[in-house]
């Protein structure tokens, strides 16, 4: 890792490193990608009031990639150039960053993990006031690159305040670091679970349909990994025959190859 003020790069990747989740799994997937092809990566870890809480720390997978083979780990103010710049998540933007840097790219684009709109219709951050943000704090004028079909469509009602890329950015992975899935149903006890950041959001709205999600029983086993225990005790859900393993205990795969069936629902309201 290198600590510069300037540089000119193939890449520049902007992120706030403390999400948990997939944000950050998305990062990683990009930037080792990015590394392995060979490439000068510029890195500027930024910090955003999206991510307000005084307990979210640095991800360790994020603070791994300033070690990678390429990247240059960028301070805030730095002078950077590349040929194209990613921006990480558009609420990262939306709420506003502390740093400032003077970045320059011929083409650059805010991922978009995450849709403008709610459920319910309300707006959950507005694209013209992101680009606004980005502009301000970094120089760039950048374009949104949905992760998919849906945050493209929601985007798109926005034209023609705002552009987007040509193609879809979807979150990456590298199957070969994902070891082959051991022959399921082979006793009589039959293995469900699920994974997933412990946010409500991420959970049916109701006791009945967690409890019909993870129906456990004398022959069925039920493995969480990630739970929102106090949450799901509020609505008196019965997590007695649960395994419940905390968020980022267990390796991903290892605990998917634990499983016979894996499940995932979700809140109407996400």
């Amino acid at each position: 890792m290198t600590e510069l003020a300037q540089g000119k790069y193939d890449v520049l990747v902007v992120a706030d490193p403390r999400f948990s989740g997939g944000s950050t799994g998305a990062l990683v997937a990009d930037v080792s990608a990015f590394s392995e092809l060979g490439l000068n990566i510029g890195l500027l870890f930024v910090r955003s009031a999206y991510l307000h809480d005084s307990r979210d720390r640095i991800n360790p997978a994020a603070a791994a990639l300033t070690d990678l083979p390429g990247v240059t780990h960028l301070s805030a103010g730095a002078t950077a150039t590349a040929e194209v710049a990613f921006l990480h998540h558009p609420m990262v933007f939306y709420r506003g960053i502390e740093e400032t840097a003077s970045l320059s790219a011929q083409r650059a684009y805010i991922i978009t993990h995450h849709a403008p709109f709610r459920a319910d219709g309300s707006v959950e951050f507005d694209p013209t006031r992101t680009l606004r943000n980005v502009k301000a704090s970094l120089g760039l004028r950048a374009a949104f690159a949905p992760i998919s079909g849906i945050v493209r469509g929601q985007l798109a009602s926005f034209a023609p305040f705002v552009t987007l890329s040509p193609e879809d950015w979807p979150n990456v992975f590298d199957p070969q670091s994902w070891p082959g899935k051991t022959p399921i149903f082979l006793h009589e006890e039959l293995t469900i679970g699920r994974h997933g950041r412990p946010d409500m959001l991420k959970w049916p709205a109701t006791q009945t349909e967690i409890a019909n999600s993870l129906p456990a029983s004398e022959k069925i086993r039920v493995r969480v990994l990630g739970c929102p225990t106090e949450d799901l005790g509020a609505l008196n859900v019965d997590m007695a025959g649960w395994e419940v393993i905390d968020f980022g205990a267990e390796p991903v795969a290892d605990f998917l190859n634990s499983l016979d069936v894996f499940v995932y629902h979700f809140s109407p309201s996400w």
